[in-house]
């Protein structure tokens, strides 16, 4: 997946937080799934991944049409 594309807003003051565990990234899920990569993964989990990933790139480039983008997770201590 590209990194998203970020802008600012008109008056450059929004920012769109996103959280990358289970919510962009269905972690949980990818935790139980046998694998280490998606090379591994039987082909309808490839499907629904190639799937999360159009849709997410979609939200990114649609988010930073209103704002600076940014990825959180809570195990890394800043932003992305």
């Amino acid at each position: 997946m590209s990194p998203p594309t970020t802008s600012n807003a008109a008056d450059g003051s929004s920012m769109i937080i996103f959280d990358w565990d289970d919510t962009i990234l269905p972690s949980s899920f990818v935790d139980r799934v046998p694998g280490d990569n998606l090379n591994d993964l039987p082909e309808q989990y490839k499907s629904i991944f190639r799937e999360i990933e159009l849709c997410t790139e979609k939200c990114f480039e649609a988010a930073s049409k209103h704002g600076e983008v940014s990825i959180y997770d809570i195990i890394i201590t800043h932003m992305i």
